[in-house]
C-alpha cells in the first residue's frame, strides 16, 4: 500500500499516498480493521499522506448502518 514521492517545495516533504479497494462482497468490519491499521501504521511517521481508492461503500447509508458511520468518523 506504499508508494513514496518528494513533494517539490524549498523543504522537500517525504510523501506517502496509498490505494485501497473494497471488493462489493469483502465484509465492511474487515475493511474497516484493515484500513485502520493501515492508517495507525502510516501516521506514526512524519511524512504526509493521502489514501485514495474504491471503497464501494454508499455513504449515503450512514444513517441506517452504524458500520458505516463508524468509516465516515
Amino acid at each position: 500500500m506504499k508508494t513514496y514521492g518528494l513533494l517539490g517545495s524549498k523543504k522537500r516533504q517525504k510523501i506517502v499516498v496509498g490505494t485501497m479497494y473494497r471488493h462489493s462482497q469483502c465484509n465492511i468490519d474487515e475493511f474497516y480493521q484493515l484500513f485502520s491499521e493501515t492508517i495507525a501504521k502510516i501516521a506514526k511517521g512524519t511524512s504526509a499522506y493521502y489514501v485514495l481508492g474504491d471503497i464501494k461503500i454508499n455513504l449515503l447509508n450512514a444513517t441506517n448502518d452504524s458500520r458505516i458511520q463508524q468509516y465516515i468518523l
